[in-house]
């Protein structure tokens, strides 16, 4: 499985100096991730916290005959801002219902990128580039639920009755907004589009 970080020996033996360096090994892509699905700097600096406040609680249930350490992480950071995120939504509560029906333009678009077998270098880089075109204009979705319930599909690749479950909100209510996120991203995304 891999030799085990200095600073994971450390955080298991109570030594502050060990979160530390762990924090500065997974704190950037934390903060990615919790940005990611939350769309705000402010709410993401508070997962953040709360990602490292739970690894440094629970390092002792890491198993390393289960898997590495960083992937551990991923685990517990991904629990948690889902936790954070359904916390927030709490707090704000707003329930919208809607009739249902899932649009897949942009599952289209990925799955036609990911049956190429060899992409030309041109079609590389303009797939990045779409990419992340659609990372940026999630923040100007007029509907914070509707990027949310997206970023949570389409970037962390839960299946749709998990969204729900995050988002407290019926599966069809999801699929609506999800639809809805789609149809704003490609006013955004014209250009982008294959």
């Amino acid at each position: 499985m891999g030799e085990i970080p200095e600073y994971v020996t450390q955080m298991m033996a109570g030594d502050e100096a060990g979160m530390g360096a762990c924090m500065g090994d997974h704190g950037r892509w934390v903060y990615g991730k919790a940005y990611r699905i939350l769309g705000n700097h402010e709410d993401a600096l508070e997962a953040w916290q709360d990602v490292f406040v739970k690894v440094w609680a629970g390092i002792t249930q890491w198993d390393r005959e289960k898997g590495t350490f960083a992937a551990w992480m991923n685990c517990v950071a991904r629990n948690s801002i889902i936790d954070y995120y359904r916390k927030r939504k709490r707090e704000r509560e707003r329930e919208h219902e809607f009739l249902a029906y899932e649009d897949d333009g942009y599952n289209a678009y990925l799955a036609r990128t990911a049956s190429r077998r060899k992409a030309l270098p041109d079609e590389e880089a303009a797939s990045a580039e779409f990419a992340q075109a659609v990372v940026d204009a999630l923040p100007l979705l007029r509907n914070k639920q509707h990027s949310v319930a997206w970023r949570l599909r389409h970037l962390e690749h839960l299946p749709t009755k998990d969204v729900a479950a995050v988002l407290g909100a019926p599966e069809n209510t999801v699929k609506v907004w999800i639809h809805r996120a789609n149809l704003e991203l490609r006013g955004y995304l014209r250009e982008y589009a294959a």
